[in-house]
């Protein structure tokens, strides 16, 4: 039987299509499978994945020609096709949703009802931001007088009631897009006589019994952050950016003593919001604190890339300005771009991408083992769908979290790391992986050799999220 491989050559270099058509008839089962599986049965929605996937397979085929076994990436090119069209099915119901309350009569406001109110409430309340969305919450589901909203918010009883005032108002606007109109006082009367929800009999019961058996733990994004941060060592600042980068054996710390005092308050901010006797709302306050932290994060790495590559390109026409990273003005000498040739080549492109802060070029150059990029994109789940939206795929995510890292302990100069991999033989783990003594792995790949991502960083590197060090830092 002809490899799969010398079929995509085929088609690939003659433009052979009988060759193609071999190759999708060999696998089609096996895809459509797959897909059927993740679609939950969809047999259309299969069908359409299954296409996406071949055409991604025929205009690839010239780089995928290479592949010694097909299966591993038809499964994984399966698997994101699949995400990606339940995402885009999710969002195409919500709109449908949208426009069918939209398209309902107008309710007059002498006759909203609970009822009326109950369907498209909380697709309103998800639109607010989170600070009207808290008040509405506290006041009329938790059912808070003005003074305990004020001493929870950080707020005076009167300002606490004049924030509620104002989130009723935008969420009366929203309310109205759904065809739902009423007066504020109307829609503050209908939230507060709202009927008590009916809890199961012995469902308390049933939750304690339940909870004696598992050992209570945080989940997440939030809980990824609180303990890397809770554990995280306070020592010295070059010894604690080696210990929580993990990318690089010597750097210049840039952990001040200030950074680490700051740590020390987070660290007891986050204690006091996961203890078992915390007011409530106060972790789903920090969770936000740090989520919306990690979008600010996202900006402050792309704009660091800039100001980096926008240096060193001034540099490049300055021989006399050749040195030190882009825009620090150290001594240092620069990385550049050697490509992935080689493992030496890798190494040494890696410390470049690391020292612009390039993400994309990080991503460009990360490879998962399968496992590892499973519990990938098992932690990706737990993401906010905005930060998911901006960085869609494994390789794309931790090419920012590891650019971001790079931002706290960049890599040496580029003589001390080629020094460093002239005086090293790499040890061959298996064919195609080569590891080196500071236990970097760079794995064998049709685009050449890429940095093996480590499984340790897939959770524990996601500190970086709720890092203020980073945003703090003026940067190059």
């Amino acid at each position: 039987m002809i490899e799969d491989a010398e079929l995509l050559r085929r088609y690939a270099e003659e433009r052979d299509q009988a060759a193609f058509a071999e190759l999708v008839q060999r696998h089609l089962a096996f895809v459509y499978g797959a897909a059927l599986r993740q679609l939950g049965g969809a047999s259309h929605r299969a069908e359409e994945v299954t296409q996406a996937v071949f055409v991604d397979l025929a205009r690839k085929s010239a780089l995928l020609a290479r592949h010694t076994h097909l299966a591993g990436w038809l499964y994984r090119s399966t698997r994101f096709a699949s995400a990606k069209l339940k995402r885009s099915e999710q969002r195409r119901q919500r709109r449908e949703q949208e426009a069918h309350a939209m398209s309902e009569p107008a309710t007059n406001p002498e006759t909203l009802n609970w009822d009326r109110l109950r369907p498209v409430l909380d697709d309103a309340l998800n639109e607010l931001t989170e600070r009207d969305r808290d008040a509405i919450l506290l006041r009329f589901f938790e059912g808070r007088p003005f003074g305990d909203m004020g001493r929870q918010l950080g707020l005076s009883e009167d300002a606490a009631r004049m924030r509620v005032e104002r989130a009723l108002g935008r969420l009366r606007t929203l309310l109205v897009r759904r065809h739902i109109t009423s007066t504020a006082s109307a829609l503050a009367a209908v939230l507060a006589q709202q009927p008590a929800v009916a809890i199961p009999p012995g469902l308390a019961a049933s939750i304690g019994s339940a909870a004696v058996l598992v050992t209570p733990a945080p989940v997440g994004l939030f809980s990824v952050i609180l303990m890397s941060k809770i554990t995280a060592p306070l020592i010295s600042g070059t010894l604690a950016a080696a210990l929580t980068l993990g990318l690089w054996t010597v750097w210049p710390g840039r952990v001040t003593a200030r950074d680490l005092a700051a740590l020390r308050n987070e660290n007891a901010s986050l204690r006091q919001a996961t203890a078992p006797n915390a007011a409530p709302g106060l972790r789903e306050a920090a969770a936000r604190t740090y989520t919306d932290g990690a979008l600010v994060l996202a900006r402050h790495v792309e704009e660091q890339h800039g100001v980096r590559s926008s240096a060193r390109a001034k540099a490049a026409a300055n021989p006399a300005a050749a040195r030190g990273p882009a825009g620090s003005g150290d001594s240092r000498p620069q990385h550049r771009d050697h490509g992935l040739a080689t493992p030496r080549d890798a190494s040494l492109t890696f410390a470049w991408a690391c020292d612009t802060a390039d993400a994309e070029a990080l991503a460009r150059m990360i490879w998962f083992d399968p496992e590892v990029r499973e519990k990938a994109l098992a932690t990706m789940a737990t993401l906010p769908a905005s930060l998911v939206d901006r960085y869609p795929t494994p390789e794309q995510f931790y090419g920012f979290i590891t650019a971001a890292l790079s931002l706290q302990g960049p890599p040496p100069g580029a003589d001390v790391v080629e020094q460093m991999l002239s005086q090293t033989t790499p040890k061959e783990v298996r064919p195609g992986r080569l590891a080196y003594p500071n236990r970097h792995e760079y794995q064998q790949t049709p685009e050449g050799w890429k940095w093996v991502f480590p499984e340790p960083g897939v959770t524990r590197w996601l500190h970086v999220l709720g890092d203020s060090v980073l945003t703090s830092e003026p940067g190059p």
